[in-house]
């Protein structure tokens, strides 16, 4: 019978290739398990009450008599919104998104119109046009007084790491 000393060249590259497959595998629990980065592709410039002309491009500021300079709709008019949505992750995304009406003055009352709301993103930046229809709770709370609104809203990338952007509007009058 032939025993080989300890220390054989078979022996240290067996000791090796172990030693570097149990690093490999030490390294991918570490991967799987570590935080992943944060996904932060989304911004918004400031969303605006704003109506702009499709033919024109003039831009004009919804008022009402005796809000001058101040953006003001009539209970029930449909409320225009301009702004810009970047995604800037380089590819298309899947987002999910909430919005609101909310009350700035008095405040205290939010009225969801979008919950959870599925989209795909192009990557780049976006022009958003809207004209939000007001909601009956809106209209029906205003107790006959002018009260100060503004539309605000959440979107965030469908991944475990993805962060959420908001965006808000200028605050705007709703007038009886």
């Amino acid at each position: 019978m032939h025993f080989k000393a300890p220390g054989d060249k078979a022996e240290r590259v067996l000791g090796l290739f172990l030693a570097l497959a149990l690093v490999a595998l030490a390294v991918a629990v570490f991967m799987a398990i570590r935080d992943p980065e944060p996904f932060d592709p989304l911004t918004f410039e400031p969303q605006r009450i704003e109506r702009v002309d499709p033919v024109t491009g003039q831009v004009t500021v919804p008022t009402v008599i005796g809000f001058a300079g101040i953006p003001a709709v009539r209970a029930g008019d449909p409320v225009p919104v301009v702004g810009v949505r970047c995604n800037d992750a380089g590819r298309q995304i899947r987002v999910l998104a909430d919005a609101y009406w909310e009350r700035v003055d008095p405040p205290g009352i939010r009225v969801q119109f979008l919950d959870d709301f599925p989209a795909v993103l192009e990557a780049g930046c976006v022009p958003l046009r809207f004209e939000n229809q007001m909601p009956d709770e809106v209209i029906e709370g205003l107790g006959g007084r002018a009260e100060s609104w503004r539309l605000v809203g959440s979107t965030a990338p469908v991944l475990p790491n993805g962060v959420t952007a908001t965006w808000v509007t200028e605050s705007f009058w709703i007038v009886p």
